[in-house]
């Protein structure tokens, strides 16, 4: 379902693009006003459905319930809980970064050892 609705979604941005008015004809500050919020509502969007498929595929495997269930769970959890969801999206951030450093100073670390144990590089 959740692929059905992102291919919904660019389906409809397609037709957008093919059905509104050409570059040509709009002018000034219309085009430039059109273009912002063919952006922004694009982009709203496709992090909603991001947001939504990430949580509800999580909820699936979590609890066994079928899709769209699960998308209603998880948006109305993170609505409810919105700073919760902030907190856990910013310490799960942090995680990743500081796992990343690890991984690669242990990575710098063993390969120091290593060439330094190789005997034409041993001092």
């Amino acid at each position: 379902m959740g692929s059905f609705l992102m291919a919904l979604f660019g389906f409809f941005k397609f037709l957008n693009e093919m059905l509104a008015p050409k570059e040509e004809e709009s002018q000034g500050m219309m085009k430039t006003c059109r273009k912002i919020w063919d952006c922004c509502c694009f982009v709203c969007v496709n992090w909603l459905f991001n947001c939504v498929n990430s949580g509800a595929y999580t909820f699936i495997h979590l609890s066994g319930d079928a899709y769209c269930s699960s998308a209603l769970e998880v948006l109305a959890f993170r609505i409810k809980d919105i700073v919760l969801t902030g907190v856990v999206t910013i310490l799960s951030l942090l995680f990743q970064i500081l796992i990343r450093i690890g991984i690669t100073a242990l990575t710098c670390l063993a390969a120091y050892a290593i060439v330094k144990n190789i005997e034409p590089y041993k001092t």
